[in-house]
Formats: C-alpha cells, structure tokens, sequence
C-alpha cells in the first residue's frame, strides 16, 4: 500500500530527528484514541520549541529511542492536536 509507504518513510527521518531532540525541547506520549485498538499504541512527540513540530508513530524502534533519551513520559494524554488525530472519516 501507498500509504503504508509514506509511514514507513516519516518514520525513518523521525527516526533521525530524534538525535537532535532531547527532554528539554521535547516531550512525547501516549494518546487518548477513539478507536480502542489504538489506544496504548500510537504516541506523539512534540517539539516545545518549534512551532506546529508535533509528530505521530506506532514504530517500536522510535518509542525505544524516546524512552533512552529521556523524551518519553509514560501517561496517555489528549493529543494537541485531539481534532484531527480522532477524526471520523
């Protein structure tokens, strides 16, 4: 799938970005979801200091990094951007 590819994409630069960010300019999380297969799963990070820098992921491999770095705190929150992450489409 396309779409699966863009995912697969963004994950791999955030992947990077992350070398660049520690506690202090970023914070990430889990995020209260609709659905309830996503809950626990998808988490946001974002970037305090840059505006509109607020990024989604699944990826194990990124929720490692946050959590080796400092970045990642351990709670479900709503989403700054709760509107358009739990839409209904």
């Amino acid at each position: 799938m396309k779409s699966n590819n863009y995912y697969a994409e963004k994950d791999k630069y955030l992947f990077k970005i992350i070398d660049f960010l520690d506690e202090n300019s970023t914070e990430a999380y889990f995020i209260d979801m609709n659905s309830k297969r996503l809950n626990n799963s998808i988490y946001e990070i974002v970037v305090k200091d840059v505006e509109y820098a607020i990024f989604h992921s699944m990826n194990g491999k990124i929720l490692e990094k946050l959590k080796e770095k400092n970045i990642f705190i351990n709670e479900i929150r709503i989403s700054k951007i709760n509107d358009y992450v739990n839409t209904n489409i």
